[in-house]
């Protein structure tokens, strides 16, 4: 990955930084990279973990950071350096107010979007692209933040014990969104006290440890002092006037008052729930009510992850980019709301250790509640949903089996052969799946059967 910096950096000034000694003669770079194929003369790479093969080769492109004694800055760990500098970086920004974080086990990644949309309104802000979240992702949003930044909205994400400590040091947060306490990596954890234990460490590098905004009724996030708690009976609480597949209409309470009724173009009251926290942000920073109303109706900027894609007369929902028990519970609940025959492709959900059977059953349990004509696990774990599913009373007949993880077209064949006209099926997965792919092959057999 490459980010561009809008003030370019002195070699003295990253080796200050991070700790790291210069061995070659001082000058400004203007990009960073991790990537080696990327440096040029004007630019920067941080040799991180692997990568520390190609610093030879890249001192002939331009300056390397590396543990390598030969590079450009010699540090003494090049990731450890990379969140320093991203530290400094943010001293250097001229306008910069406030740093905004979000973390938790579900909803991080849309919170962050919906914060920075309605922020964005009143300030300068810059947020996390995409879901760049880790010890990487991280500090190369910051450095590629623009010089007149005003705000900045970063998501941290974590997968092992002190991640997020060191994100929060590195940030340095004036304001942070817990979310939520769920089971997303609970095989590196071992258990959802562990988790709340890690996401709470988001106050370790904050300003004021007790600006926190979290949900309310988490019963492991209790005792931990907060400016506010989303949700039903908390300071900032939201009410769903109508839900169906296509809106979802609702009004936000706050403490500076109630929105307007906002009409949001897509099922699913997680959708208002993560939507709620992002009011509550701005509450804290400054955006009046009638601001916050103008920002949410403009709902294009807020459309979630998910994707409607037609093929034929069916509809897919590619909800494809990650998975956990509680993802899936909201997923799930978005199809219940479709009119029609509704189906699932569950996808594995990794990362979950001595849970995975117990947490895959539960998932196929959930398909039941969501009132699932059809179902098609999908992965190595694929028959403890079916388990869960027929157990909770769903019908065998109606369960499409494929345990190979690899085999997207073999799923892909299995929907085909069952695919009714006005159907929609909702396709998720842990990322590592690529689940993407199965709905990639629906079409490639879609397209040649019309072809024939």
């Amino acid at each position: 990955m490459k980010v561009d910096l809008s003030i370019p950096l002195l070699l003295s000034e990253i080796a200050e930084a991070t700790g790291g000694v210069v061995g070659a003669e001082d000058k400004y770079v203007d990009f960073i990279c991790t990537d080696s194929r990327e440096l040029t003369k004007d630019g920067v790479f941080f040799a991180l973990d692997k990568a520390e093969i190609y610093v030879k080769e890249a001192l002939s492109a331009g300056a390397v950071v590396s543990r390598d004694p030969l590079a450009t800055v010699a540090v003494d760990d090049a990731g450890e350096a990379l969140l320093k500098l991203a530290a400094y970086y943010k001293t250097r920004l001229p306008h910069l107010k406030k740093t905004v974080a979000v973390t938790g086990s579900v909803g991080k990644t849309c919170v962050k979007d919906y914060t920075a949309a309605i922020l964005s309104g009143k300030y300068n802000t810059h947020k996390t692209s995409e879901n760049r979240n880790n010890d990487i992702g991280l500090p190369l949003s910051i450095l590629s933040a623009p010089s007149g930044t005003e705000i900045l909205v970063l998501e941290m994400g974590t997968n092992h014990p002190g991640e997020i400590r060191r994100l929060s040091l590195c940030a340095k947060p004036d304001l942070a969104i817990i979310t939520g306490i769920g089971t997303s990596h609970i095989g590196n954890f071992g258990s959802k006290k562990i988790i709340a234990k890690e996401k709470s460490e988001i106050r370790e590098g904050m300003t004021d440890p007790n600006a926190l905004i979290i949900p309310c009724g988490e019963p492991l996030l209790d005792g931990l002092p907060c400016l506010f708690k989303v949700g039903n009976g908390g300071d900032v609480d939201f009410s769903v006037i109508k839900s169906n597949a296509d809106e979802c209409v609702f009004v936000c309470t706050t403490p500076i008052g109630s929105t307007k009724e906002i009409r949001f173009p897509f099922g699913g009251e997680h959708y208002v729930r993560n939507l709620a926290f992002a009011v509550s942000a701005a509450v804290v920073l400054g955006i009046d009510i009638d601001g916050i109303n103008e920002r949410l109706s403009e709902c294009e900027q807020f459309l979630p992850r998910q994707k409607r894609i037609r093929v034929g007369n069916a509809t897919f929902i590619d909800d494809s980019y990650n998975a956990s028990l509680e993802a899936y519970e909201s997923a799930l609940s978005v199809l219940s709301e479709c009119q029609g025959t509704r189906s699932a492709v569950i996808g594995d959900v990794l990362e979950l250790g001595v849970y995975s059977e117990r947490i895959h059953r539960a998932i196929g349990e959930l398909c039941v509640k969501s009132k699932a004509d059809k179902i098609y696990p999908f992965g190595k774990y694929a028959h403890d949903v079916a388990e869960g599913a027929v157990r909770a009373g769903f019908n065998q007949k109606n369960v499409f089996i494929n345990d190979d993880p690899c085999d997207h077209a073999r799923t892909a064949a299995l929907i085909l052969e069952n695919l009714v006209s006005g159907e929609t099926v909702l396709v998720k997965g842990s990322h590592a799946l690529h689940t993407e792919k199965i709905i990639d092959c629906v079409k490639e057999m879609q397209g040649a059967k019309n072809d024939v």
